[in-house]
This record gives structure tokens, C-alpha cells and sequence, in this order.
């Protein structure tokens, strides 16, 4: 049997006709992605949290809470209001990663793809907490991540 057309379907798979296009971007959806240098802005940590994304106080803070940046936030003298300069010069290695693992999952991003980037952070985010609020929690409800691991 010669087969020259059809479709394929996946469950849990939206099939390529059906996707809709953001007309702003041109994209279908959106990935968020941590990668093992991070990436931050010369802004304060909570526009490098919340980036493009609209202001939610609730969301804020759970991925605050998830990412283990609440003691950060709460030794900082202007807390999430700090200035992090650029590369986030004031902060450290650590801090970098949490506040850009926290942007990919305060994002509207459907897919996340998250480098080695959080395994220096495990001292903050312990791995089951990392697992539970992180990729399983519900902060991740209805999205997929991808964990690299080389």
C-alpha cells in the first residue's frame, strides 16, 4: 500500500490546522526558555519575573514561593523593587538562575524548556520541591516542560 496523504493524530495534540495564530507574533504558541547562563534584564526582579507578561499578585508570588527566591526578595532592602544591574551583576549565580527559572515559569508560555540552569539552585529549590511546584504543580497545569539534561 503506497501511502501519499492523510493525517495523523495524537492524543492531547491540537492538529496543525486547528492552531491559532497570534497576530502580534505569528506564532501558534510560545516557549519559555531557562537556559544554563541567565539571561536578565538592567531592571528590577520583578519586571525580570514578570518580563512581557502582565502583573497577577497571586501568580507572583506562588512562582516566587517556587523558584525559592522569598528569602532572597526578603534580605534585599527594596526587595523585588532592586535594581539588578546589568547581567544582574548584583546578584548571585544562584540568584541569577531562580529569577530567570522564575520568569520561564511565571510566563503564558505553554512549553518550557529549562537547561541545566536550576541544578547549581538545588540548595534553594530542593529536587522533590523543584518536581512537586515546578513541573508538577499547578503553576505548570495544562503546559509541557522539557528538563535538559546533559
Amino acid at each position: 500500500m503506497d501511502l501519499t496523504s492523510g493525517k495523523v493524530f495524537l492524543p492531547g495534540i491540537i492538529p496543525r490546522d486547528d492552531l491559532v495564530v497570534d497576530p502580534r507574533t505569528g506564532l501558534t504558541e510560545s516557549v519559555a526558555y531557562c537556559s544554563q547562563s541567565a539571561w536578565l534584564l538592567n531592571d528590577t526582579i520583578r519586571n525580570n519575573i514578570t518580563f512581557a507578561t502582565p502583573f497577577n499578585q497571586d501568580r507572583y508570588d506562588k512562582v516566587v514561593e517556587a523558584c525559592g527566591l522569598t528569602r532572597d526578595l526578603e534580605i534585599l532592602t527594596a526587595g523585588d523593587r532592586t535594581e539588578i544591574g546589568e547581567k544582574g551583576i548584583a546578584l548571585s549565580g544562584g540568584q541569577k538562575q531562580r529569577v530567570s527559572l522564575a520568569r520561564a515559569l511565571y510566563s503564558n508560555s505553554r512549553h518550557l524548556f529549562v537547561g541545566r540552569s536550576f541544578y547549581p539552585s538545588w540548595t534553594r529549590i530542593s529536587r522533590y520541591g523543584f518536581m512537586k511546584t515546578c513541573i508538577s504543580g499547578p503553576l505548570m497545569a495544562n503546559r509541557t516542560c522539557i528538563l535538559g539534561v546533559a
